[in-house]
């Protein structure tokens, strides 16, 4: 099982035999406490046996919780607190772990074995639990690598991810595994399992300051703490940058805090000269100067989807690949040869910033009537009643829960039919999404986007590169879900309460973008004109793994490499390229080919 995630790790391997159970830890030392560490951890009366992976972001305040005699803080891993933590508290430490974090321990005294992760997804724990056996591990393939565990596609979670929706619930691609949900702990002894979410966000909570300014103040407030928290780092750390206002920011505040400690902020970026629409070098150049970062250019006109195939690295337990990946890999092998070990990164700031369509709904229910009535002329002039019917008065009024009936009730036309059959209809996950402010924004941001963690951490590993996202800091995240939804968007203008923060810290022109860098070009380019005919290999092969979910007809009438159209079509290549170039996925394919 280890040897089947070496990658998540160059730093050892270590393992504990205790009775029943084995324990075993790879190391990958990102803070300097760690360094040298070797789990699994015992506490002084090895009652207690612990596995960690993951990274405090509040030490202090944890440290000045614990009782008793301690040993100086700056000589205590997180591992470590976290074991006297749960020695004096139990499960009840877990809320106050602050960070991505998993973890597995083993009372002895009691024979349990409990585990846990953090609310934000941010580490993950995939298990198989029988009669016989618990099988545990980060990821997939650590458990599809035990004897007893038989590798098989879940047909329902297959169905939903070719439907374009998430995944429901603890739900894998893979029958025989599950994902424990964030924020929740599964405590498994000799007589019962029980699984409870140790801490959840209260959808119904809501913010309201006197001033704009307050909000501002408070989201600079938090978003520092988050990249500040995140530099704590061995070796150099970098920010990956776009001209964006998610990546912009990061840079901007990371390489203020690097220079009070007399260190430069490393910055890297995509540049490109054939695909000019994709590059963004305009708005990089204008923080490089302004924040005094180290560049890191990466030229990535010949990193199309598919390009250089014989090379191209495949997730060993995902059925899907990110069409970008040559991007990705471009960047951490230039990282590499900087000797970075830590890469921040924007990615999933856009999530906290969804369900803005409720903004009648929010100042209606504010009593902020002049406001609601100036905002809809203004809409009215701008897009036209029907828009305003459409998004405003529909979309901004009308109960969540009668949206989700309206779209159960309309499945994907490009699903064959035993694949929406299969469709997971009414999800009881995240819970209380009904209950919440913007029904959207919540359901997006406690999805299990922890998925997209473990994908793309297998990678970044590859090159000895820990990804930390600032955007998915807990206090940030319940401090966004709550904000009124002018704050996110007023009169055509998104991320308001981020403008006016970072007015000062970003140039202007960043603040000021209307819009977004799209990669279509790139996209369409590999897919639609260089490699065509590997993938119509592929696709059209009487081996096709993809025709079990998605209609032949549908997916030939044309080739068409955006909208929906576009996406179905890549993940369609993605089961193809996974099932016949991984061991699981080979295997797979062997014993599911139609």
């Amino acid at each position: 099982m280890l040897s089947s995630m070496r990658y998540l790790g160059a730093d050892g391997v270590d393992t504990v035999v205790s009775g029943p159970v084995a324990l075993g830890h790879i190391h990958c030392w990102t803070t300097p406490e760690e360094v040298g560490e070797k789990q699994p951890l015992s506490d002084t009366n090895a009652s207690l046996i612990l596995v960690w992976d993951g990274r405090l972001d509040n030490r202090e305040d944890l440290y000045a919780r614990l009782h008793g005699r301690l040993p100086p803080l700056d000589g205590l891993t997180d591992a470590r607190l976290v074991l006297r933590a749960y020695a004096q508290r139990g499960v009840r430490c877990l809320p106050l772990l602050l960070g991505p974090f998993a973890l597995a321990m083993y009372d002895a005294a009691h024979r349990e074995v409990v585990l846990a992760c953090d609310p934000m997804g941010g580490r993950t724990i995939h298990y198989r639990l029988s009669d016989a056996a618990l099988i545990v591990a980060s990821e997939p393939s650590g458990v599809l690598a035990h004897p007893d565990v038989v590798a098989r596609l879940d047909d329902a979670p297959m169905a939903t991810f070719f439907g374009v929706n998430e995944i429901a619930g603890d739900a894998t691609f893979f029958d025989s595994v599950r994902m424990l949900l964030p924020g929740h702990v599964l405590r498994v002894d000799q007589r019962r399992t029980r699984a409870d979410a140790f801490w959840s966000f209260d959808p119904t909570k809501r913010i309201r300051y006197r001033d704009e300014a307050q909000y501002s103040e408070h989201y600079l407030e938090l978003l520092q703490k988050s990249v500040e928290c995140r530099l704590r780092t061995v070796g150099r750390a970098a920010v990956a940058l776009s001209g964006g206002l998610d990546s912009a920011p990061v840079a901007a505040l990371a390489a203020r805090h690097s220079a009070a400690r007399g260190q430069r902020m490393v910055a890297a970026s995509w540049v490109f000269d054939r695909f000019a629409q994709c590059d963004e070098r305009r708005y990089i150049a204008q923080l490089y100067r302004s924040c005094d970062l180290e560049s890191v250019q990466v030229n990535c006109d010949t990193a199309w989807p598919l390009s250089d195939f014989e090379s191209w690295p495949i997730h060993p337990c995902a059925p899907f690949q990110n069409p970008y990946r040559r991007l990705h890999e471009n960047l951490y092998e230039a990282l590499n040869r900087h000797r970075v070990r830590v890469l921040l990164s924007g990615l999933m700031g856009d999530h906290l910033f969804l369900g803005t369509e409720r903004w009648l709904g929010d100042l209606l229910r504010a009593r902020r009537f002049a406001e609601a009535v100036a905002h809809s002329r203004w809409y009215i002039a701008e897009k036209g009643w029907a828009a305003f019917v459409r998004q405003g008065v529909l979309r901004g009024l009308v109960p969540h829960s009668w949206h989700r009936r309206v779209r159960a009730g309309s499945d994907p036309e490009w699903l064959t039919p035993w694949a929406r059959s299969l469709l997971v209809r009414n999800s009881n996950w995240p819970r209380d999404r009904s209950r919440a402010h913007r029904p959207q924004q919540y359901a997006r941001v406690l999805e299990l986007v922890s998925g997209l963690v473990y994908l793309e951490r297998f990678f970044a590993n590859r090159y000895r590169l820990e990804l930390r996202y600032p955007f998915r800091d807990r206090r940030l995240v319940e401090y966004m879900l709550q904000l009124p939804t002018d704050q996110l968007y007023s009169r055509g203008v998104t991320r308001p309460v981020v403008r006016r923060a970072l007015r000062g810290r970003v140039p202007q022109e960043i603040l000021s973008r209307p819009d977004k860098t799209s990669f279509q070009s790139l996209y369409t380019f590999g897919l639609c004109q260089r490699e065509c005919s590997r993938i119509d290999a592929w696709l059209r092969s009487t081996d096709r793994l993809w025709t079990r979910y998605v209609d032949r007809d549908w997916l030939f009438k044309k080739r068409e490499c955006h909208g929906v159209r576009g996406y179905v079509y890549w993940l369609c290549i993605s089961l193809e390229m996974w099932s016949r170039y991984t061991p699981v996925g080979s295997r797979i394919r062997a014993s599911q080919t139609p």
